[in-house]
């Protein structure tokens, strides 16, 4: 009965370190806010022109809040690698996330560029609609791989229909963005971007989106009512093992019982040798062996 409250002990002290992160989480996580602070605090002062306007303070400002918010983007992940959980997994998203936060980052520094020198426009669309795609595919695969590495084998129909929902969206934004092509310094749009148009593409992401929005928010409530429920049951139960369920209380372990003296020994036996229960030689012999301890 111990063990098993001690190993409920334990998780919920691994639960309780996972939720909170580790020093690594704690730091990135403080940068974080700090970055999105700083970020919208430029926004207004420049907007409320207490600072100069220009296109570089916007491209700064922009810079710090792209950088905040991949800072929070690999949070989830660095928690999972700093408790040594799916450490594969999780550095290979942090190595992704980083690699669109770079292009991010020098699309904002190319739309700065582009406002005194229009020749960057054509270097800015591509990085642009490359950054689009590559993180399409990210927010996609971040949420299916978080949903199984939770959920597993449990709920499978709600995941098939998220996993479903999430690829198609995923599909129709990826062939949206693919549909435009930069020719010539010229944005040009294909023809298969009538297709996205049809009334049955635009029912089927329709769908898509409610479906998504649906079985994400059945099984983010399972996952909260789990976590409840685990702890709940695990203090009623802790209380009901050792104060009232008679039948699964602990044993408790045998007390030793504190050495007697020689002095304790000698007593006893002369009340055993007074009662008769012992016979004279019993007691000459046992009260020679206790005088030696002496």
């Amino acid at each position: 009965m111990r063990r098993r409250i001690d190993d409920m002990d334990r998780k919920l002290s691994v639960a309780q370190k996972f939720a909170d992160g580790g020093r690594l989480y704690k730091l990135l996580a403080t940068i974080a806010m700090v970055g999105i602070f700083v970020a919208a605090g430029i926004i207004v002062l420049a907007a409320t022109q207490v600072l100069k306007i220009s296109p570089g303070l916007f491209g700064t400002a922009a810079m710090i809040g792209i950088l905040s918010l991949a800072l929070i983007s690999i949070l989830p992940w660095i928690r999972r690698i700093e408790n040594n959980e799916y450490k594969t997994v999780s550095i290979a998203f942090v190595s992704v996330i980083a690699v669109c936060a770079v292009l991010w980052i020098v699309s904002d520094w190319l739309v700065v560029a582009m406002v005194t020198n229009h020749n960057a426009g054509v270097a800015l669309l591509w990085f642009v609609k490359i950054a689009v795609i590559l993180s399409l595919q990210l927010m996609v695969a971040d949420v299916v791989a978080v949903m199984y590495l939770r959920f597993k084998k449990s709920y499978i129909p709600f995941q098939i229909i998220t996993y479903l929902s999430y690829g198609f969206i995923d599909f129709y934004l990826t062939f949206l963005f693919c549909c435009i092509n930069i020719v010539d310094g010229n944005i040009k749009v294909s023809n298969a971007f009538g297709l996205l148009g049809s009334h049955l593409m635009i029912a089927l992401i329709a769908l898509a989106v409610v479906y998504a929005a649906i079985s994400s928010s059945i099984l983010r409530f399972i996952q909260e009512r789990r976590k409840r429920n685990m702890v709940n049951d695990y203090y009623e139960g802790k209380i009901k093992n050792l104060d009232t369920d008679e039948e699964v209380q602990e044993k408790e372990e045998p007390k030793e019982e504190p050495k007697e003296t020689p002095e304790q020994k000698l007593e006893k036996l002369k009340k055993l040798y007074d009662q008769q229960l012992i016979t004279k030689e019993d007691y000459e012999a046992k009260k020679a062996e206790i005088m030696k301890e002496l």
